[in-house]
């Protein structure tokens, strides 16, 4: 809950900050993000969420994730995370990132109940630019799921639609 809060502050600074008149098109923004992708949880399963991000300047961003893993036959599971993204390159068309973080997943590891465990998330993708306020984020990332004494690995591959508040100067204008 705090997590969310933290992030509505961040997202209505970003409008405070975009209403003040900057015109440096990489200055600080939110992104909204829909993704759709596949998992391991163990079994190989369907993933879907959405993400609220801030850029910080042209190289970090903060992300908060939400993912949905539905299960056929159990429980279905599901991951909150926030993580802080680094662009690995000057802003372009492509840029690549990497990042990590920390956050909660809810899953059935035991086949008893479902439990609330920490996380701890890696992740690796690029922005690939097609507007001025839109790119595609393909996304390849890890979460370490600890569950009392064990440890278990949920791999994600996911592509992403992300709308930026902020222009960014690269992409069709038309």
């Amino acid at each position: 809950m705090r997590w969310m809060m933290l992030l509505a502050f961040l997202g209505f600074a970003a409008t405070a900050s975009a209403q003040s008149g900057a015109t440096n098109v990489w200055s600080r923004g939110t992104t909204l993000d829909v993704f759709a992708g596949t998992a391991t949880t163990p079994k190989t399963v369907a993933t879907f969420g959405a993400a609220v991000g801030w850029e910080l300047t042209h190289r970090f961003e903060i992300q908060g994730v939400s993912a949905w893993f539905p299960q056929q036959r159990a429980t279905d599971e599901f991951a909150a995370d926030l993580k802080l993204l680094m662009n690995l390159t000057r802003p372009s068309r492509f840029v690549p990132y990497v990042g990590g973080g920390a956050g909660l997943y809810r899953g059935l590891f035991d086949r008893t109940r479902a439990e609330t465990n920490p996380t701890a998330v890696m992740a690796a993708g690029a922005h690939l630019y097609v507007r001025r306020h839109l790119s595609i984020r393909p996304e390849a990332a890890i979460r370490f799921v600890t569950d009392h004494s064990r440890n278990h690995r949920v791999a994600t591959v996911t592509l992403a639609v992300a709308y930026h508040v902020e222009e960014h100067g690269v992409g069709n204008t038309r």
